[in-house]
């Protein structure tokens, strides 16, 4: 799968090593790159609510031990956070992971 190849060859070029942790089971490094951008949301009320959203891209679902869950644990740069949801891979399996700051 040449898109697999690619998102494994960015993330070993521009990622770095994250520590994942199932809620059962063992602790593995996985390689991704985290980003944790500025966004604002305005839910059409007017009201403007600013806020980050980290996340790890070019994660390869297989990587993943099984498969991911909400609320397993990662630990970036020595921050601890929760998966937020579900990972939700594309036909060949790269996906992004929100999380949420603990």
């Amino acid at each position: 799968m040449p898109f697999v190849k690619a998102a494994r060859d960015l993330a070993e070029k521009r990622g770095e090593d994250i520590t994942y942790t199932p809620e059962a089971g063992e602790a593995v490094t996985i390689r991704a790159i985290f980003e944790s951008s500025y966004e604002e949301v305005d839910q059409d009320l007017g009201v403007v609510v600013q806020s980050t959203q980290p996340r790890l891209s070019c994660v390869i679902l297989s990587d993943i031990p099984t498969g991911g869950a909400s609320g397993d644990r990662l630990t970036v740069r020595g921050v601890t956070y929760r998966m937020r949801d579900m990972p939700h891979a594309d036909e060949d399996g790269i996906c992004d992971l929100y999380l949420h700051k603990v």
